[in-house]
């Protein structure tokens, strides 16, 4: 099975595009370029960026090929502190709506679970949390 890891990022991001709060500003979310590596921050919030960070067989069957697969990736999820939302209750209702979503490849469902979500940064008033998932099989 080929998996095109460019097409799960398209998916994420159509999915994160479809929820309530990003509803008119597409542009908000998009793939992680970076934007949070210098104190400049230039992004319009709420954002949601997201970067997939691995992908593994996650079982091997007797032939070697892969049974099983995992997808790893992180949603940088930001908002003003003084925004209608606060950043933890966007960044919850987040990975709400993404723990459990399934998303089919080649015929293969696969299942979001959320990893962990965890402080990423701070710029003046804008706060950035890393929501980790693992797609699997």
């Amino acid at each position: 099975m080929e998996l095109n890891l460019k097409e799960v990022l398209d998916d994420l991001i159509a999915f994160v595009v479809s929820l309530p709060d990003y509803t008119g500003i597409a542009r908000n979310v998009k793939e992680y370029e970076g934007e949070y590596d210098d104190d400049d921050w230039t992004e319009k919030h709420p954002s949601c960026l997201v970067e997939i960070t691995g992908s593994s067989p996650a079982v091997n069957d007797a032939s070697g090929d892969a049974a099983t697969r995992k997808i790893e990736f992180l949603m940088l999820v930001g908002n003003r502190l003084n925004a209608q939302k606060h950043p933890l209750e966007l960044v919850s209702e987040i990975a709400e709506a993404v723990e459990q979503q399934e998303f089919t490849y080649s015929g293969i469902t696969y299942l979001c679970n959320l990893v962990s979500m965890n402080f990423f940064a701070r710029n003046k008033s804008v706060k950035i949390y890393a929501l980790k998932f693992v797609m699997m099989t």
